[in-house]
Parts: C-alpha cells; sequence; structure tokens
C-alpha cells in the first residue's frame, strides 16, 4: 500500500493520461504470508497452505509462482544451460502443483489479468500459444505486467521456463534495463549471469507468453522477509524505476 500511495503523492510534473490505469493485487499469497507471520517454521517460505498433497508435517502447500499455465512443468534443463527451480515434490518449496493453474490464487489472477490485457493481441489458446512461443508479438501489443517479489536487488523477465531470449527481447530488454539504472538493481534475465536458475509456471511466462504484456519481476531488498520499517527505504529506491513502466 505503501507503493500505491506513492503513486498518488508523485510530483504533478507527471499526468497520467486520460487512457492509462493501473491495477494493484496488494498480495498473491496471503496463507502463505499468515503462516509466516504466526511463527512458520520455515522463514523463507514461499507456498501457500494448500494440504491436498499428502505430506507429513508441515512441508504442504503449492509455489503459487510455479503454478501458472504458459509451460507449466515444461523447464528444461537437459541441455545444461540452467538448474530449474521447480518440482513434482509436494515437500519442495518450489512444488508445481498437481496442474495447471490449480490453486485459487493462480486462478484469480488469470482471469483477472485475462480480463484486463486485449483479447486480440493473443496468438490464440493456451496450446497455441505455447506452440507459437518463438513467434513474436506486435509492437503495438498493450500492457504492462509487474510482479513484485523479495529478495536480491534484481530486475527480471522472460523467459523462465527456457534459457532463451524471448522473439521480443529487443524491447523487453530494452525497458528491463531502463528500470534496473534507476534502481541500481541487477539484471536476471536469459542467458545473463545473474540468473542462478529457470523456473516454469510463473507469472512473467504466462502474462507475456499467452496474454501478450510486458512482463517483469522484481526482487525487493536484500532478504527474504524484511523487516517493516525498511519498506519506505526500499520504495524510495525502486519507485523510479517502477515509474518508467506508467509514464
Amino acid at each position: 500500500m505503501y507503493h500505491a500511495q506513492s503513486l498518488l503523492d508523485v510530483s504533478p510534473i507527471f499526468i497520467l493520461r486520460a487512457d492509462m490505469e493501473i491495477h494493484i493485487i496488494p498480495h498473491a499469497n496471503p496463507d502463505g504470508r499468515i503462516y509466516l507471520e504466526n511463527g512458520g517454521e520455515y522463514t523463507g517460505w514461499k507456498k501457500n497452505r494448500n494440504d491436498s498433497c499428502a505430506v507429513a508435517g508441515w512441508r504442504y502447500g503449492v509455489d503459487p509462482n510455479r503454478n501458472f499455465p504458459f509451460k507449466w512443468g515444461q523447464c528444461s534443463d537437459a541441455d545444461g544451460s540452467q538448474r530449474c527451480s521447480s518440482s513434482s515434490n509436494c515437500e519442495s518449496i518450489v512444488y508445481r502443483g498437481s496442474s495447471a493453474k490449480s490453486e485459487q490464487e493462480s486462478k484469480a489472477i488469470v482471469e483477472y489479468a485475462s480480463s484486463l490485457f486485449p483479447a486480440e493481441q493473443r496468438k490464440g489458446d493456451l496450446q497455441t500459444s505455447e506452440a507459437q512461443f518463438n513467434t513474436p508479438f506486435s509492437a503495438s501489443s498493450e500492457g504492462v505486467f509487474l510482479d513484485i517479489h523479495s529478495h536480491g536487488r534484481l530486475v527480471g523477465w522472460p523467459w523462465g521456463f527456457k534459457n532463451t531470449p524471448t522473439p521480443n527481447d529487443e524491447g523487453l530488454g530494452a525497458l528491463g534495463r531502463k528500470m534496473a539504472s534507476f534502481s541500481g538493481y541487477r539484471l536476471w534475465a536469459p542467458q545473463m549471469p545473474n540468473r542462478l536458475y529457470g523456473f516454469d509456471g510463473s507469472t512473467i511466462d504466462t502474462m507475456y507468453g499467452w496474454l501478450g504484456a510486458a512482463s517483469f519481476f522484481f526482487e525487493l531488498g536484500t532478504t527474504f522477509s524484511e523487516p517493516c520499517d525498511t519498506f519506505s527505504t526500499i520504495i524510495n529506491e525502486v519507485f523510479p524505476a517502477l515509474l518508467v513502466t506508467v509514464f
């Protein structure tokens, strides 16, 4: 919400266009957040609290950012170009779920985003889009999607499932580098040294690969669970980069 207030308080020299909309989802994993706030056993917890998978103890749950539908379960490390951070093991912290979009969180976000980004800019249904992942989207495609995470002071863009650039990498990379230059953050993208692993079922691959929106993620701060008194410092650090996507 600090970010939302910052948008309202921004200098009047910046004026939003009349046809521009900003939509903010304050939290994409409320159950996981509550688990941590109540003293969860693992401070790096990323999963929700879906207990449908038979797991002993507290390790159950699905990582929502491995459950999105585009190229779900298709991260490949066979060629040795990347390590895949995605798992079919229920106990894993990056468990991707029993099927694509099996979780309420990913379902809700995809449905909401689908209602916002123009349907006519898509290549077709999910299967068609996956088959044509090497075909670029039109330069007239609309929308920017930002997924805000912690931590690592990074800016990244697709692909996640594959360690090769997208067919729109020139444009995505230009905006990603500009955001990084405003924030001082490092780059995480295909074939870059800071890209430590690949991941499938992510928001950025789905929002770009299926819905045709320019998609990025930020890894804010330096620790997974930042103290609340650092929020204003972090937002002031990254806010100029976020404005790049708005104005």
